[in-house]
């Protein structure tokens, strides 16, 4: 489902593997498409989706506020699923701040906002997967209480 959200357009009915990026000047609304733009750039939406430093930031947030020893391994992966979305949520706070905080303009709202929801992307989606994990989990625990 989310690859098709990505990647499929469905009012051309194909998939689109790359987007454009610039400033667009004139913005024809009918047609949905610009119709003069300034540094045009096309880049795959793949590289778009990828920021290493943001993920990492979030993954070791997550894994060093959630790691203990001892404990039941389902409560402990709930627990830094919700850490996760709070990583998430200060790397994105962070990020607005320093970036907004310099001198304002069109570019650097542009990486503002590539910034602040690459964070929420990355918290949410880690906490997306430790969810799985731990609905597995539960679903072996509940078989096992049957049998």
């Amino acid at each position: 489902m989310i690859y098709f959200a990505i990647f499929f357009d469905p009012m051309k009915g194909e998939f689109v593997w790359d987007m454009q990026s610039g400033i667009c000047n004139e913005f024809d609304f009918e047609a949905g498409q610009c119709l003069s733009i300034e540094n045009p750039k096309t880049f795959s939406k793949l590289v778009a989706l990828i920021d290493f430093p943001t993920l990492l930031f979030i993954w070791v947030f997550t894994f060093c506020g959630s790691y203990f020893k001892s404990g039941n391994l389902v409560n402990k992966l709930e627990r830094a699923s919700h850490l996760s979305k709070d990583a998430g949520e200060i790397c994105a706070c962070v990020g607005g701040v320093l970036l907004f905080w310099g001198i304002f303009h069109e570019a650097a709202m542009a990486n503002a906002f590539k910034y602040i929801f690459m964070a929420y992307l990355y918290g949410h989606l880690t906490a997306f997967i430790l969810v799985t994990v731990v609905n597995f989990h539960k679903s072996k625990e509940e078989d096992n209480a049957l049998n």
